[in-house]
């Protein structure tokens, strides 16, 4: 048996070694997440939930049937929380700091699909970025109310863990043509399940498994029976939770609590008022994935050597982001937050316009331009990942929220924006190898 040695270990190709190691890299992400989440407080709601299971005795239907009529279609996530926060908040940090972990490593695979084998210094180095920025490029405040305030963590850490592990088999199926076991399916199945139990992760998930199913279904010109299924099961309880009599009830609340003039705003208001958040965060907190992204695709179609008039629409993006951090040009940026949309200018309309169109591009670059074929996977997820945001609209506390929700965005523009950073690095290899090799002919 070969002895371990911890000297050698330590030694520069011994840590090289260790991280192309899947193991030690999931051992970091694990033991960063513990030590950040093990001495976490409880904050706002959390006791609220330990005190409401207690006065309402061991019959936990009781208090989930009054949950769902009263207050919210959350119940399941917050059904689990509540008897996993009476056993004891120490093991909701634990659980936590597994789920964040699941976060990263997610996707990861989502951002390294298309590689034969995760593992490697790339899928070390990729992990450790994604890492980087779930936590520190994140505001803390946001952080804190998001990712470790526990009342919020099973909703938009849990259930972001759980939708993209419910892809997972999907987007199996579509790159392979491979079908995954049963047990996958079913697993697959529960969390698509417990993602639908909150409105952002369920929604994504139907809209992200609907055009994965789709892809698959093309591409092995089958119709996935299994997949279907489970895209079905997830898709439906998602409805089901939102439609829950205390949704209903919480609404009309908020509106008199937050947002008094809200029933005032028509369809379109609503959507217009979503549209204007989701721009101005384009260029602030969400500012860093979209901006990457849109660099990353712009070197990427370089590097490919693209049509002249394909590399002058993807600066397009690169330009309109960056310029706004150096000059602020008249009506470009201009946007508003009325009440109604008769209180939009002409610059506020013109500035929506031209945030709209980039959004757009920029999907429309990734879907058909950054790889030999095209790619409804990172596209979706940029678009998706915006249009979670833009739903916001529609909710009367739009205002009180917003980061909470811009924290899930950028959890989803996570894997757009890893995924070109990677993929230029790759091409970029692939352009200077080639490069070498002509000059060693000449």
């Amino acid at each position: 048996m070969r002895r371990y040695s911890f000297k050698k270990a330590m030694e520069p190709s011994g840590i090289v070694s260790a991280l192309e190691e899947q193991w030690f890299s999931i051992f970091i992400l694990l033991a960063a997440a513990l030590a950040l989440n093990v001495g976490q407080p409880l904050r706002l709601d959390d006791a609220a939930f330990m005190r409401m299971y207690a006065k309402d005795g061991p019959d936990l239907w009781i208090w989930a049937q009054e949950y769902w009529t009263t207050w919210s279609g959350r119940v399941l996530p917050h059904a689990l929380f509540v008897v996993l926060m009476n056993i004891g908040p120490g093991l909701v940090n634990v659980l936590n700091a597994i789920m964040q972990t699941a976060c990263i490593y997610l996707a990861g695979m989502f951002v390294m699909r298309n590689s034969e084998k995760r593992r490697g210094l790339s899928w070390s180095i990729i992990l450790m970025l994604i890492m980087g920025f779930f936590y520190l490029g994140t505001e803390h405040a946001v952080l804190e109310v998001s990712a470790f305030w526990k009342t919020a963590a099973v909703l938009y850490v849990w259930g972001y863990a759980a939708m993209l592990f419910a892809l997972c088999p999907m987007l199996k199926l579509y790159l392979t043509g491979e079908e995954s076991p049963l047990f996958m399916w079913i697993l697959s199945g529960c969390a698509a399940v417990y993602a639908a139990g909150f409105e952002q992760s369920g929604g994504f998930f139907a809209a992200m498994g609907f055009i994965l199913v789709l892809a698959a279904a093309v591409r092995t010109k089958k119709i996935p029976g299994a997949a279907l299924i489970v895209w079905g099961v997830g898709t439906f309880f998602t409805f089901f939770f939102i439609m829950s009599p205390g949704n209903f009830i919480r609404y009309s609340e908020e509106i008199l609590f937050w947002f008094p003039n809200f029933g005032l705003l028509s369809g379109t208001d609503k959507l217009f008022l979503g549209i204007s958040y989701t721009l101005k965060y384009c260029l602030t907190d969400l500012f860093v994935p979209v901006f990457v992204t849109a660099v990353g695709t712009f070197i990427i179609i370089c590097l490919k050597n693209r049509s002249l008039f394909i590399k002058a629409a993807a600066f397009l993006p690169v330009a309109y982001y960056g310029l706004y951090h150096i000059n602020k040009v008249p009506y470009l940026y201009d946007y508003a937050f009325p009440d109604s949309v008769q209180g939009f200018t002409a610059a506020n309309w013109i500035a929506v316009f031209f945030g709209i169109f980039h959004v757009f591009l920029l999907t429309v670059l990734l879907f058909m331009y950054i790889d030999d074929r095209l790619d409804p996977v990172t596209s979706a997820f940029y678009a998706g990942g915006l249009a979670e945001s833009v739903i916001m609209g529609y909710t009367p506390t739009i205002i009180v929220s917003m980061s909470r929700c811009i924290f899930f965005c950028r959890e989803i523009l996570m894997v757009p924006m890893f995924y070109v950073v990677y993929k230029a690095l790759c091409e970029a290899a692939a352009f200077a190898q080639k490069h070498r090799a002509e000059r060693k002919v000449l």
